[in-house]
């Protein structure tokens, strides 16, 4: 069986870069930009900032437990 900690990071990285690849389409394609936009603009535009960030860490996160894995395979190529 798998890391438990490895599924739960993947299914987290999943879910944040969905989210942000929404969220991102959504600042980008349906809202106003410039001084017309509205709360809700804001907000969409906060969350996409936020959950990019965790995105990366999760990210960071999972280059470093996997580290020697990493290490291991660039090493034979």
């Amino acid at each position: 069986m798998k890391n438990p900690i490895r599924i739960i990071l993947a299914t987290g990285m999943l879910a944040l870069f969905s989210i942000s690849v929404l969220t991102g389409l959504l600042v980008w394609l349906v809202f106003p930009h410039g001084p017309g936009n509205n709360g809700l603009t804001w907000l969409i535009s906060d969350i996409h900032k936020w959950v990019s960030l965790i995105f990366v860490i999760l990210v960071l996160t999972h280059v470093l437990i996997r580290w020697e894995w990493l290490k291991r395979n660039l090493k034979n190529m």
